[in-house]
């Protein structure tokens, strides 16, 4: 051992120096771990505890938004399904009241038709009327211009045709 003590001081390590070194160290180490290690500790307890809480925390919001997304899908599908409803619903009304109003119009034109056969009838009947009071006053009129001129036969074609034209 003296030959490795030898060595060792020729190196420049000096035993009395490297046992002061180690009572200062364990001299140091109990002043920290009396002082600063508990506290230190505590400090990392209350990390730890924060992280760990805050990786539930993300977990949790996780799974939340997993149900949100699930829930949207739920609201979508039924929103969808209600205006598919609305829409149907909608088109029937529609329908319903087409139909309702051609059926109406088709009365009304029924009304206005049989109106206005009613309205031609009338007319029909007040120039037959009118004719029929004017008739014999013209018929009287051509056969007294006809006895009253003496035409030959031509002239009295040429006069029928030309009375035929008017």
């Amino acid at each position: 051992m003296n030959k490795v003590l030898e060595a060792l001081t020729r190196l420049g390590f000096d035993w009395h120096v490297a046992l002061a070194n180690v009572v200062n160290f364990f001299i140091i180490f109990f002043i920290l771990k009396y002082f600063f290690f508990g506290s230190i500790q505590k400090v990392l307890a209350d990390r730890k505890s924060k992280i760990e809480q805050g990786l539930i925390d993300a977990k949790n919001a996780a799974d939340m938004l997993i149900n949100a997304e699930d829930e949207k899908k739920k609201i979508i599908n039924v929103a969808e399904d209600s205006a598919s409803k609305i829409l149907l619903d909608t088109q029937q009304k529609s329908a319903h009241l087409a139909q309702t109003l051609k059926t109406e119009a088709e009365k009304e034109i029924e009304i206005l038709q049989s109106e206005a056969q009613k309205n031609i009838k009338k007319q029909h009947l007040a120039v037959e009327q009118e004719l029929e009071a004017k008739i014999p006053a013209l018929a009287a009129q051509v056969v007294e211009k006809i006895l009253t001129t003496r035409m030959s036969v031509d002239q009295n074609n040429k006069y029928i045709e030309n009375i035929l034209v008017k």
